[in-house]
């Protein structure tokens, strides 16, 4: 059991958590979704709402471009797309821009 400090500590680090660039996309969503998973195991909930803003706030530029006009054609078509959807997205944009980067860490 944590205390209600660590657990604060512990989700402020989690929705601070950066992309790095020369990364795989991939391993990085994978490794923030483990993340995730640990922090609820020690009882830190991330939300799907808190869990797109991390998603989205550690992107470059390009992909949250993208991913806002994935959200916004969504939204006017009355859909709601999920997180695990969203990291769909973006990997499959990943994979079409970097296509020798699918291997790479």
């Amino acid at each position: 059991m944590t205390s209600v400090f660590s657990q604060a500590c512990l989700y402020h680090k989690f929705m601070s958590i950066c992309y790095l660039e020369k990364r795989n996309i991939q391993v990085f969503l994978n490794d923030l979704h483990m993340k995730k998973a640990e922090l609820s195991a020690v009882g830190v909930n991330i939300n799907d709402d808190n869990y797109w803003n991390s998603i989205i706030q550690s992107l470059s530029h390009w992909l949250v471009t993208f991913i806002s006009n994935q959200l916004t054609a969504a939204c006017l078509t009355g859909h709601d797309i999920k997180p695990k959807l969203l990291i769909i997205f973006i990997c499959n944009k990943w994979d079409y821009t970097h296509p020798s980067g699918r291997n790479s860490l």
